[in-house]
């Protein structure tokens, strides 16, 4: 039993421990080493934590049982699987092992790297804690019991953890973990595993947002979520089965409660949660441009992203999200063919869903009632999309001003945003007519602009530059970006500050004009060759002498730097001692 040898058969190995090794697994498409290698006194050990089948792994790589095995059999005490517990910070702090008995045993590592069967002096910690605390963003945890159930959800892209030593064996400082987030637990089906759901949920009572004790359909006695998931249920049966659980212990309050001014200088509050960085905060965000100019394109490129966990606009990186889109304008035939040139060859994300039709948001139609069931149960989502916002907006009551109708039709999306912690896009239409201030160009009264979080606008340009998208509100930083549109993949991409993307462009045009020029340019002279504001070419010729890119010489004349010498673009310079 060579380990080195057997080690040699597989890319990207990183020893962990003395006898723990990581490597990427040949059975799959692995971009992260999840194949974990121990090495045991009778035999060395290999899982996947993908899933994948032992004989399919070694099979992969050319390798036997007798490679990894010493002669002699192994007793019932063989070790058969190890699961390894990390810290916050990456450290291993101590191993379970599952012996070919089906038993468990826990051991740490001693300062001579010999295990230790015990974890005497040792402090517990979750299974996949480092996972756990850098999904950030992830509001659903599932708790279940076992380790190879964690393993089980995280290949199918859930959040997971446990704790080791089975039922019965919560600790309170695991708690801090789970503050904010929505605990859904699923306990094995069996006396010990009822009783440590519900001694979980009491320990997670006021600190976790919500949880939820999922009793898993047609589980078998003494069966846990992988013997559910191998009787053939899917992924997307637990979302469903989740979404169906109402969170334990919710009871309207009877009265709203007050917040003393003391109380809330003193409060510490979380900082504002983007769904896109410094683009899209939580709360009602508008998206306002003129037909046909690509707002829905945006939208699902958008929704895919944030359901993916990909980049919005070619370049901000967003976490993972259910999302909820609400295309009111689009057939199913018109959806498929989009998401499908969106996709290209990947496939759709899990967390993506739509709509095709939706009551409008007042308490008549029962639109927003139904809005806020669908977020109820759904947890998990973070954004809603709404192309257009005129199919759902609430219809104004005959007498009441539009300013009061339009600040209604926006109130009751706010709070639901608010008090879920989601981002609304509302996508809406602007008007003909030209204005100096965006934001009198979006469609109806101030009230939309006025209420909403942050508006967007998307525009046409006569720039390089196929848009420019306006960025204002309360959470995020007033910028206007320039967009281009990749005709291959039908997305918009940021190229960055609108006014200097086409400064850029007209720095290069002014550069062209003065190498061509057989002498000096005024300003005035440039802005006539190239068609623009001469306060604009102003700007850009000081620019340009600051990089010292040109010269400017006699009567506010200017030449490129390399012709500033040249006898025939400059006065000759002055004898010596000349009056």
């Amino acid at each position: 039993m060579d380990i080195d040898r057997v080690l040699s058969h597989f890319k990207g190995v990183v020893q962990t421990s003395p006898k723990t090794w990581k490597a990427l697994c040949p059975a799959h498409k692995d971009k992260n080493p999840s194949l974990s290698i121990t090495l045991t006194p009778h035999r060395i050990l290999m899982y996947c934590q993908a899933g994948c089948d032992f004989e399919e792994i070694i099979a992969s790589v050319s390798l036997t049982h007798t490679d990894l095995r010493e002669g002699k059999q192994p007793d019932k005490h063989e070790v058969t699987a190890t699961y390894n517990y990390f810290d916050a910070k990456g450290k291993m702090v101590f191993q379970v092992c599952r012996t070919k008995s089906k038993g468990f045993f826990q051991r740490h590592l001693a300062d001579d790297h010999s295990w230790v069967n015990n974890l005497r002096g040792i402090t517990r910690v979750l299974y996949r804690l480092p996972e756990l605390v850098a999904a950030k963003g992830a509001r659903v945890v599932f708790i279940v019991e076992g380790e190879k159930d964690v393993d089980r959800l995280l290949a199918l892209g859930f959040l997971a953890t446990t704790n080791s030593g089975g039922a019965g064996k919560w600790y309170s400082y695991y708690n801090e973990y789970l503050a904010g987030r929505h605990a859904v637990i699923v306990p094995d089906n069996d006396e010990p595993g009822k009783k440590h759901g519900e001694a979980v949920r009491e320990a997670l009572k006021g600190i976790a947002a919500s949880v939820r004790i999922v009793a898993l359909d047609g589980l078998q006695a003494h069966g846990d979520v992988s013997d559910w998931l191998n009787a053939g249920h899917t992924a997307e049966d637990l979302r469903q089965l989740v979404s169906k659980t109402p969170p334990l212990g919710e009871q309207p309050s009877e009265a709203p409660a007050a917040i003393s001014a003391s109380d809330l200088v003193h409060m510490e509050l979380p900082a504002i949660s983007f769904v896109v960085p410094g683009l899209i905060p939580e709360g009602v965000t508008l998206l306002a441009g003129r037909p046909k100019l690509g707002k829905s394109w945006l939208c699902l490129d958008l929704a895919i992203a944030v359901a993916s966990g990909g980049y919005v606009l070619g370049s901000i990186k967003v976490d993972p999200h259910e999302v909820l889109y609400i295309a009111l304008e689009d057939n199913l035939r018109r959806l498929q063919s989009r998401l499908r040139k969106l996709l290209g060859e990947d496939s759709p994300p899990p967390g993506l869903n739509f709509n095709l039709q939706w009551p409008r948001l007042d308490p008549v139609s029962g639109g927003l009632k139904q809005l806020n069931a669908w977020v109820r149960a759904h947890p998990a989502c973070r954004l809603i999309v709404i192309d257009t916002f005129a199919r759902v907006k609430a219809v104004a009551q005959l007498g009441t001003p539009i300013y009061d109708a339009d600040t209604t039709a926006l109130t009751g999306i706010q709070t639901l945003a608010g008090q879920n912690g989601i981002a609304v896009v509302l996508v809406h239409h602007t008007r003909k007519a030209a204005s100096d201030d965006p934001l009198d160009a979006v469609s109806g009264t101030l009230a939309l602009t006025g209420v909403a979080d942050t508006t967007l606008i998307l525009k046409r340009t006569s720039t390089r530059a196929k848009a420019e998208l306006y960025v204002t509100g309360r959470d995020v930083r007033e910028q206007n970006l320039a967009l281009n549109w990749g005709e291959d993949t039908a997305t918009w991409a940021i190229m960055g500050d609108a006014e200097d993307y086409a400064l850029s462009e007209d720095h290069q045009m002014v550069l062209s004009i003065l190498d061509d020029a057989e002498g000096p340019m005024s300003p005035s002279l440039i802005a006539g060759e190239l068609g623009l504001k001469q306060t604009v070419v102003n700007k850009l010729l000081r620019r340009m002498l600051d990089k010292a890119e040109i010269k400017k010489i006699d009567r506010g004349k200017y030449v490129r730097q390399s012709k500033a010498s040249d006898p025939n673009t400059q006065k000759p310079a002055p004898a010596l001692f000349d009056e």
